[in-house]
């Protein structure tokens, strides 16, 4: 499971629990371990919740050792009261050590993550590239592009809409990407709404998450652009017209 999927609170319980298991196992050996050795071992603990998890665990990892370090394995025990300042001094050492260590290795691990994500993006552009050099005609390459989409956005855990007009249908787009579909609907008034309804009953069997409505104005906008080129409702082809669609006809 990724960072991003995991709860907040994981990270902060297991910080607590990794420090609660360091102070347990440094307990029982209380007698034969010197307090340097069981601050390296808070340090260790430190280290390895900054290496999994966000930089809030691993300074509260940092707190809690320090805490459970002074009450247990500093005399008098069992209380935070400090008899020898020469402790405190230790204290605050410990605590500058952990955050400084914490915040190298979640840069470190910062680093290396953006390394695979980039590895990862090249990896498809690749492999897209290369497959829409391979694949013939305008729609397949628009079908293509639309699958690798709804791959991307699955890995990514981020939003796919697919729309009521695709390169491909709704059932193929919520296999490729079944934990982050969502479906945008337009109005289609015609035929009783049929058309609208059977496309939500197949957005409810192919398991969309959200449906997206999309409302256009109450009124056609003027479009110059459309008037010039004799693009008008209802559509009366003119000689112009088609001389364009047979010159251009994508």
């Amino acid at each position: 499971m990724s960072e991003e999927a995991v709860p907040p609170w994981r990270g902060y319980l297991e910080a607590a629990g990794l420090v609660g298991l360091a102070t347990a196992v440094c307990f029982v050996f209380r007698s034969r371990l010197q307090a340097t050795d069981v601050a390296m071992l808070y340090l260790l603990v430190v280290v390895a919740v900054a290496s999994r998890r966000r930089l809030g665990a691993a300074v509260l990892a940092s707190v809690l050792g320090i805490a459970a370090f002074d009450f247990v394995f500093v005399p008098p025990y069992y209380t935070f009261a400090v008899h020898n300042a020469a402790y405190v001094l230790t204290f605050g050492v410990m605590l500058a050590v952990a955050l400084v260590m914490s915040r190298l290795t979640a840069r470190i691990r910062t680093q290396a993550e953006d390394a695979r994500e980039r590895e990862e993006r090249t990896v498809a552009l690749y492999q897209l590239s290369r497959e829409l050099a391979d694949t013939e005609g305008r729609g397949n390459q628009i079908a293509l592009i639309e699958r690798h989409l709804a791959r991307a956005a699955q890995r990514a855990r981020i939003p796919y809409t697919a729309g009521a007009v695709s390169g491909i249908t709704l059932e193929e787009a919520a296999k490729l990407a079944p934990d982050v579909i969502w479906f945008q609907l337009y109005r289609l008034a015609r035929d009783d709404h049929r058309a609208g309804f059977d496309l939500l009953r197949r957005a409810q069997d192919a398991g969309v998450h959200v449906l997206v409505m999309t409302v256009d104005t109450p009124g056609r906008a003027k479009r110059p652009g459309e008037l010039r080129n004799g693009l008008t409702l209802p559509f009366r082809p003119t000689l112009r017209t088609i001389m364009q669609a047979a010159v251009s006809p994508g």
